[in-house]
């Protein structure tokens, strides 16, 4: 998946969302999410979980260009 893009130096795929993304994101385990003013950053380890939580998020229109 291009949009994705490469794992940070620690191991983690990061996802820039709009924060009503947190409720769908709740239900995933794995997930680790930080909040900064309307943004919330989800990091994932695992591509394959990273890849669907992208998809999901990109059908309800809640990532951030």
């Amino acid at each position: 998946m291009r949009e994705l893009g490469k794992p940070s130096p620690n191991g983690f795929y990061i996802i820039v969302a709009k924060k009503d993304a947190l409720s769908i994101i709740s239900q995933f385990k794995g997930i680790l999410w930080e909040s900064s003013g309307d943004l919330l950053y989800v990091k994932v380890r695992s591509r394959s979980l990273a890849a669907k939580v992208y998809r999901i998020l990109k059908k309800k229109g809640l990532l951030v260009a």
